[in-house]
């Protein structure tokens, strides 16, 4: 098995329950893992009501529906996800 590539900066990409999708790219304060980023996503979102993601864009926790991390490419799995 290989091993993951860690990066210091991530796309998070956040689904709204509005419906809206938030994408913001993040630079970490040090090198995560795919599992270790989206571990750290959950985390902020436990943390508290607003979370700063940068200057000029912050977000409700308790607005998200879901989360991924990775390129926008993957947006119709991430809006389907549920679907069957």
């Amino acid at each position: 098995m290989a091993e993951e590539e860690s990066k210091q900066v991530w796309q998070f990409n956040f689904l709204m329950n509005s419906g809206r999708t938030v994408t913001q790219e993040v630079e970490l304060s040090e090198p995560h893992t795919t599992r270790e980023a989206c571990e750290f996503i959950i985390k902020q979102l436990e943390r508290g009501i607003w979370w700063s993601l940068d200057d000029d864009l912050v977000i409700r926790t308790d607005r998200v529906e879901t989360f991924f991390v990775g390129d926008l490419e993957r947006e119709e799995d991430f809006l389907n996800k549920d679907e069957d």
